[in-house]
């Protein structure tokens, strides 16, 4: 498997796998990815073996710190053990840099928990943890992990600004905090 940057002629899979991979509340317009990218405030990225199209990740980084926004598996490779190549590949190509990520946050409650357990695991299995922070971005509340030390809410800022562009930073929020309240993990509810 290898992992390289997304040309135009990738665009139409990616966009298609974006679209099935992440609900519409997760998702920025993907003209909008996709022109960060091409800008190089962003890395889009896809993963292909013997040229057939496995999947994508697109990260945004600033100095050490770079934020796997989006990664998605083709359904049809899913369970194959192709995202935890990916995100070995991606690890290799981000060497000496923090990786960290916004995941839904586990609960008892929503419709797809049992999903949202088993991405949880699945980045505890490739060497990810779980961090004491929460992201809002555009209204919607995550959880975070890294592959290695916290991330500094100062240096996510900073990231984001970066991306956005100051006119997208003004009009939607994307921030970090420090959970607050039982924390569904540690069993203190």
């Amino acid at each position: 498997m290898i992992l390289r940057k997304a040309e135009k002629n990738d665009y139409k899979q990616i966009k298609r796998l974006y679209l099935s991979a992440f609900p519409e509340d997760e998702r920025a317009p993907f003209f909008f990815v996709r022109r960060r990218a091409r800008q190089g405030r962003a890395e889009m990225l896809v993963a292909e073996e013997n040229g057939a199209f496995i999947g994508f990740s697109y990260t945004v980084s600033y100095r050490e710190l770079t934020y796997l926004f989006y990664f998605a598996v083709d359904g049809a490779q899913r369970g194959t053990g192709c995202g935890s190549e990916i995100l070995r590949l991606l690890k290799e190509r981000c060497a000496g840099s923090r990786i960290f990520l916004a995941r839904e946050p586990l609960d008892d409650g929503a419709a797809n928990n049992g999903q949202r357990v088993r991405r949880r695991n699945f980045y505890l299995r490739n060497g990810f943890s779980d961090l004491p922070y929460e992201i809002r971005e555009a209204g919607v509340i995550y959880d975070l992990m890294s592959t290695e030390e916290p991330v500094d809410p100062q240096d996510y800022d900073a990231l984001i600004r970066r991306w956005a562009g100051r006119f997208v930073s003004r009009r939607i929020e994307m921030r970090m905090t420090e959970k607050t309240g039982p924390d569904p993990l540690s069993g203190d509810n």
